[in-house]
């Protein structure tokens, strides 16, 4: 999922497209099903930041 994820993120770049690209350290692809572990809460705490932040448009 990683390479593919990364190599998505440069197409967007090179299009001028805005997007955010996070890394989990140390975790596994599916942590957002696991919301209990600490990866997983830091998942979703990421997402719930990222939904509620003010957008410019």
């Amino acid at each position: 999922m990683r390479p593919s994820a990364e190599r998505f993120a440069r197409q967007l770049d090179e299009a001028g497209v805005p997007h955010e690209t996070h890394l989990l350290e140390g975790e596994a692809h599916g942590s957002l099903d696991r919301p209990t572990t600490s990866g997983g809460q830091e998942a979703l705490d990421r997402m719930t930041e990222w939904l509620v932040r003010p957008r410019p448009w």
